[in-house]
């Protein structure tokens, strides 16, 4: 999760600077790269069997799996909900609900658990689903090992873990040395 937040700094920073209409001030890049690291908390909420399955999930496994999108948005919702409007804790809970229902959409329509498209994925959550999708894959996992960086880089470009936005892509074209420094470093 820690690594997801530093990768979704890197990219932050650049979605502000080369993309200003989105908006984005220094607090909002800073705050949203600390709330991807929330962003599977609603896996706290599955069952262990699921969640340390060693081999493939099936079908009705997967269904719950994906489940955690929700499961992790209506925890942040609910704490967010007891603050004040001008509470500065409240945007960052905002943002952490925002990215856990969000992180595995897919520009293209081709994610979960909505299937929404384009812009109506907020650019926190397209952010933090590619910085997601790129540290798992750079990562052993329990079912999975490691693919080399640029292999997964290749991979990014090419849609094989699901369409990202053309401008998303462009950053994380420009972010290539920046993120294998920084993920050099942290090893």
């Amino acid at each position: 999760a820690r690594r997801v937040g530093m990768i979704t700094y890197v990219l932050m920073a650049k979605v502000k600077r080369f993309f200003p209409e989105y908006g984005l001030t220094d607090q909002d890049v800073r705050m949203i790269s600390s709330a991807a690291t929330m962003h599977d908390v609603g896996k706290l909420k599955l069952p262990d069997r699921i969640i340390n399955k060693p081999t493939r999930l099936t079908d009705d496994e997967y269904e719950v799996y994906k489940s955690h999108t929700y499961k992790g948005k209506k925890m942040f919702k609910e704490v967010a909900g007891q603050l004040p409007k001008d509470d500065p804790d409240r945007m960052f809970f905002e943002y952490c609900a925002e990215i856990c229902l969000n992180h595995h959409e897919r520009y293209g329509g081709d994610g979960y658990p909505e299937g929404k498209k384009k812009d109506d994925i907020p650019i926190s959550a397209q952010v933090v689903g590619l910085s997601d999708a790129y540290e798992d894959a750079i990562s052993d996992r329990l079912h999975k090992k490691a693919i080399p960086k640029l292999e997964v880089y290749d991979m990014v470009m090419s849609g094989e873990f699901g369409s990202f936005s053309p401008k998303l892509l462009h950053v994380f074209m420009n972010s290539r040395s920046e993120l294998e420094e920084l993920l050099a470093r942290e090893n």
